[in-house]
């Protein structure tokens, strides 16, 4: 019997998606980072597709924090490096 491989699915980022993971705020309707939101407040009560996009991504992110010379961490920083 042959093993089924399951490919990790990425999450890519667009402009919801980070100003989701950077303030926490709900999302635009109708955009990838508004389902990503409702996915975890009203379905997935373990927050694991935030988490995932956020430690998917989290350099670059913080990297694009510092750059835009905010100042503490992102919201997705606080809840889930803590």
């Amino acid at each position: 019997m042959a093993r089924i491989i399951r490919r990790k699915k990425t999450i890519f980022l667009d402009d919801s998606i980070r100003e989701y993971l950077f303030t926490g705020e709900t999302p635009p309707h109708n955009t990838p980072g508004f389902s990503l939101y409702a996915d975890n407040r009203f379905f997935d009560w373990t927050h694991t597709a935030t988490e995932k996009a956020w430690r998917e991504h989290r350099e670059q992110l913080l990297r694009e924090w510092k750059e835009q010379g905010k100042e503490g961490l992102p919201w997705a920083a606080r809840v889930y490096d803590a």
